[in-house]
């Protein structure tokens, strides 16, 4: 009941401090109200609420039994002899009660009477049922007798046919023995047993008969037999055991082994014979190979050949962990058996179970690879050391170039090394990862060393300087530690570009060899664009320090630039119709680079005499214009003083013929450029500098 079936007697001056649906909850508490709302109400506002409250419920009664007072009175007249009429019917309802449970106990009884007798029932269909298939053993046994003692010479006198009999009449043997509960007497189970073993035998060898013979139809019937009698496994350990076992005897020795380079190729051509000669009639009739539909169950390669070919492999020698050669050779060889053992499984499903087999797996992990590459790591990597350890900055270069594309021997044995990490008798499949990173590893170490041979040049550049500014040194390449330094470096600088090309063909080339190529083809391309570019980097730094040996070497001689005032100031010497002698020396080193390195491409030796000739026309540019400067100053002076003193007398300056000089040596100097094949337009500060000579010339001469 609630709220809605009382009527609404008052209305109330203010809201109750609860609500009243609370009371007509069913898990409604009194202690559990209390806790609540004690701190949202004192206690005397809560009895006047609960108060009011009783009061509203007493009026709703009230009303209720007012406004229903004909049903309530309808009722007690109901009521009334009610009693009387439940004790009446109390005792016929008590006697059928007596009776039901009557009746209840007799079908039980019934029940359990019939139980008892369909348990005995059975129990001697059961036993009948037993003795019946005593009898069928006894049957089948003498029958069995009787068809195993029909020939009473070897294996051979029984015919296909015969055994087949035999076969049929021990499958039905097997199935009465299941099925007689313990009713079989001991000599007829030692006599059950007997004649299993003595058809086995025969069924057995006429197996390895047919199988010798290549009796083909014959094997498919023989393989049927074993199936119907659930032989499978006895049949797959008996061709392990009788046909490979001793074949892999006689082939898988230490001695076939050693018998390198060549003792594992011959046994393995020899087990793939043997599979294809010996046991093709078994597979065929086994796998998806032969014509007809294949006998199922049987699974020759997996359980009778591979477990006794593993264990045969399993000697020490044969994974050669510590000889590099040896182990690629039998590895290599291993894989190809292994692919054509695949191959004559005859179907994918047969394949992969191969692979997945344990044995299988055990056999593949035994050649440690890790320990493989770490061999080949370290003669690589060692060789690259040795090599690249062999070089010294100033001393004499050994050149290959009439033997290699490479003028340096390092250069060579860089690409070399990354050529043998895809070499056929080096690499391998599995571990393509492994030789591509060291692939990359080999570009950054030849990086790194180019790098250290820059950085070496220009300290030994630095020490040439200092000693170029006491002039205690030969100039030029008639110093033997200019021409070597100068002579690496262009043979670095070459092999880098020859190197670069090489190994980008080379590295596309090897990706060839990647198993699953297409997956990672963007990371490769990646990877060797970021080597390679890394290796470039370096051939501009080569470029420069080959101009600042040309230049350092050549403008030390523009300091006598400074010199051409003494020759003319203050002495009555003519001017010159020929230039200064610094000019041919300024010029004689890089005639003499140019002469030695014409091998050279025509466009590296424009743009590394172009760079020469800008930073050393940039130099003889501000050594003229500082004497020119002067020579400008030291006119001016005089001037001041010829106006002060008018009687000082006007002897020749001789700047005059300084600035004439400068022009020819300037002149000259831009002549000469021709010689190498320079591009005047290309040499920037050369035409301010010829225009600065011949400013100075013509201004002096209008004064």
């Amino acid at each position: 009941m609630s709220n809605k079936d009382f009527p609404k007697s008052y209305e109330k001056s203010r809201e109750l401090c609860f609500d009243e649906n609370e009371f007509l909850k069913d898990t409604f508490s009194v202690d559990i109200f209390l806790r609540e709302h004690r701190n949202k109400a004192s206690l005397e506002v809560m009895r006047d609420d609960l108060g009011t409250h009783l009061k509203s419920l007493r009026l709703s009664m009230i009303e209720l039994i007012n406004k229903d007072y004909e049903d309530f009175v309808n009722l007690s007249k109901d009521l009334v002899g009610l009693d009387n009429g439940i004790r009446k019917i109390q005792t016929p309802l008590q006697d059928i009660k007596n009776e039901v449970l009557g009746v209840k106990n007799e079908l039980v009884e019934a029940i359990s009477g019939f139980t008892s007798c369909l348990e005995q029932h059975k129990k001697i269909t059961t036993k009948k049922r037993s003795l019946i298939h005593v009898s069928q053993v006894i049957t089948c046994i003498n029958k069995l007798k009787s068809i195993i003692g029909s020939c009473k010479g070897n294996h051979t006198d029984y015919s296909i046919d015969l055994i087949e009999r035999a076969t049929m009449e021990f499958n039905q043997l097997q199935f009465s023995l299941s099925k007689c509960e313990g009713d079989l007497q001991e000599t007829q189970k030692k006599e059950a047993e007997v004649v299993s073993q003595k058809l086995m035998s025969i069924l057995n060898n006429k197996f390895l008969e047919c199988l010798k013979e290549k009796k083909s139809c014959e094997l498919v019937k023989t393989l049927k037999m074993y199936a119907g009698l659930d032989k499978v496994n006895e049949l797959e350990l008996l061709v392990r055991q009788e046909v490979i076992a001793p074949k892999l005897a006689t082939l898988i020795t230490e001695e076939a082994l050693q018998r390198e380079p060549d003792g594992l190729s011959y046994v393995y051509d020899e087990i793939i014979y043997f599979i294809e000669t010996e046991l093709n009639e078994l597979l065929l009739a086994t796998s998806y190979k032969g014509a007809p539909p294949p006998l199922k169950g049987y699974n020759f390669m997996i359980n009778s050949l591979w477990p006794e070919l593993e264990k045969r492999l399993n000697l020490p020698l044969m994974f050669a962990p510590g000889n590099a050669n040896l182990f690629h050779s039998r590895f290599t060889k291993s894989n190809e058996f292994l692919r054509k053992l695949e191959i004559l499984c005859g179907s994918h499903s047969s394949i992969m179970k191969l692979r997945e087999n344990r044995q299988y797996q055990y056999f593949i992990q035994k050649w440690n690879l890790p320990v493989y590459f770490k061999i080949r790591f370290q003669e690589i990597a060692g060789q690259l050391e040795k090599s690249l350890g062999e070089v010294k900055m100033g001393g004499p270069v050994s050149q290959l170039k009439s033997e290699t594309a490479y003028y340096l021997k390092s250069s060579s044995v860089v690409i070399e090394q990354i050529k043998k990490c895809w070499r056929n008798d080096v690499y391998l499949p599995e571990l393509s990862h492994m030789f591509w990173k060291l692939s990359l590893q080999i570009l950054s170490r030849y990086r790194n060393w180019l790098t250290e041979c820059l950085s070496k040049e220009s300290d030994l550049l630095a020490k040439r300087r200092m000693e170029l500014g006491t002039l205690q040194t030969s100039f030029g390449l008639d110093n033997f530690q200019v021409k070597s330094r100068l002579d690496f470096l262009v043979c670095l600088f070459s092999d880098t570009n020859t190197f670069l090309t090489e190994a980008r063909t080379f590295l596309e080339s090897s990706k060839e060899k990647i198993p699953n190529k297409h997956l990672v083809e963007e990371e490769l391309s990646i990877s060797l664009e970021e080597s390679l570019g890394q290796v470039r980097e370096t051939i501009p730094k080569m470029t420069d320090s080959i101009v600042n040996i040309i230049v350092s070497e050549s403008a030390v001689h523009f300091r006598q630039v400074s010199q051409i005032p003494r020759l003319f100031r203050r002495t009555n010497r003519k001017s010159s119709t020929e230039p200064c002698e610094y000019i041919g020396q300024v010029l004689h080193f890089p005639k003499q680079f140019f002469e030695w390195k014409s091998n050279q491409p025509f466009e590296v030796l424009e743009n590394w005499f172009t760079l020469a000739f800008n930073e050393m026309t940039n130099l003889f540019y501000a050594d003229v214009n500082e004497v020119l400067t002067n020579a400008q100053k030291t006119e001016e002076s005089l001037r001041k003083l010829k106006k002060k003193k008018e009687n000082y007398p006007s002897k020749n300056s001789g700047d005059d013929e300084i600035r004439q000089q400068l022009v020819i040596d300037v002149h000259s100097f831009s002549d000469e450029l021709q010689r190498f094949q320079v591009k005047k337009e290309n040499i920037q500060m050369l035409k301010d500098l010829v225009e600065l000579v011949e400013t100075a010339r013509n201004k002096s001469e209008k004064q």
